[in-house]
């Protein structure tokens, strides 16, 4: 749990490391980042981190609008590790953490009923991705992805006729995105990247939209 403050100093520490890493270690890299070596699995390993914005697409179930009554953007970390099979195809495994963000409710079910107080809600989850990159030019790619994603909705619900109530709704989800890569040198690259996840929470909500930009280094 962080606030925006939070995010972006530590936005910046990784992206400053980083980008030291890469001056310092340019000199060692291989001259044709198109022939990798096939004796060590570091070789075609490289780590990113980017910082994410997601928004979470509510629908109404049960009479309730759940738009009205959670916050549905999100601000967040997403540190990752990738795996290249060869210069077009990888792997990624990663992880998000949103900051949790509170919402005043006032509403009304389709049933007349009135809902008031407050709610606080955080996001999480894993992701592995298969991802397909193509250089159109001279360090530009495109990128396409398609995985799979663990998501978790953490919520805390305060209405002024109960006690505060913790909910915790898990979803496995498929996802699928588009993005744009620029390689600074052999071992940094920055991307931008949207991808949409098909999350329902337990039929709250209809999808999940993920927009991010950040760095990657290679090993």
């Amino acid at each position: 749990m962080f606030n925006k403050g939070n995010v972006l100093a530590a936005g910046l520490l990784v992206a400053g490391s980083l980008v030291f890493a890469s001056a310092a270690h340019a000199g060692g890299y291989k001259s044709d980042r198109n022939m990798r070596s096939a004796d060590s699995w570091v070789d075609n390993t490289y780590i990113g981190f980017d910082i994410i914005k997601s928004s979470i697409d509510y629908n109404t179930n049960g009479g309730v609008d759940y738009n009205a009554i959670y916050h549905d953007e999100f601000t967040g970390l997403n540190p990752y590790v990738g795996y290249r099979f060869d210069d077009n195809w990888s792997a990624e495994l990663g992880y998000v953490e949103t900051n949790d963000k509170s919402k005043t409710v006032s509403a009304t079910t389709s049933t007349a009923v009135s809902i008031t107080g407050s709610t606080k809600a955080e996001l999480r989850s894993w992701h592995l991705d298969g991802v397909y990159n193509y250089e159109f030019a001279n360090d530009f790619s495109a990128l396409a992805l398609v995985g799979v994603e663990r998501a978790h909705l953490k919520t805390t619900t305060s209405l002024t006729t109960t006690a505060a109530v913790k909910g915790s709704e898990r979803d496995t989800a498929l996802r699928a995105g588009l993005g744009l890569a620029y390689r600074f040198n052999d071992a940094l690259s920055a991307r931008v990247m949207a991808r949409y996840a098909d999350t329902d929470f337990d039929d709250i909500a209809d999808s999940t939209m993920h927009y991010s930009i950040g760095l990657s280094y290679d090993f």
